[in-house]
């Protein structure tokens, strides 16, 4: 299963995409987490988000950039993955992390081709995915 979770900021979609996942039932739950900490503003919305999760079991890895030569500690059967969320990988993708010798992909057909091969190949380990984007005019 993949399913798509779209809202404005602040919506409830990432506890919403949570439980979705807890629905599923006993499993392997890995929280893939795609916002880099660029100031205290981010720093207190990760927080805000471990503390949502803090007792759910799920495993964090944080990935932000290069999504498709990722390779999840799992097998497929049984684990369900969270990836939180594509605004922060796109704007990743196509602006940097202000890294030395990053390639960038500062053209947005590249840049959104990166972020597609990525989910598509979270879809070919994970046995659940569920993926959580932001809808701008929606705040």
């Amino acid at each position: 299963m993949t399913v798509l979770v779209i809202g404005g900021s602040g919506s409830g979609k990432s506890e919403y995409a949570e439980n979705l996942i807890l629905e599923l039932g006993e499993r392997r739950r890995i929280y893939l987490a795609a916002m880099k900490p660029w100031d205290s503003e981010c720093e207190r919305r990760i927080e805000r988000h471990r503390q949502m999760r803090a007792k759910k079991n799920f495993e964090t890895l944080e990935r932000y950039r290069d999504l498709k030569n990722l390779a999840l500690p799992v097998s497929k059967a049984r684990t369900a993955v969270l990836l939180e969320c594509v605004s922060n990988l796109l704007s990743n993708e196509m602006f940097g992390l202000g890294e030395k010798r990053e390639i960038l992909f500062s053209d947005e057909e590249q840049a959104a081709k990166e972020v597609l091969e990525g989910i598509f190949s979270l879809q070919s380990q994970a046995g659940d995915l569920v993926v959580v984007t932001n809808e701008v005019f929606s705040d």
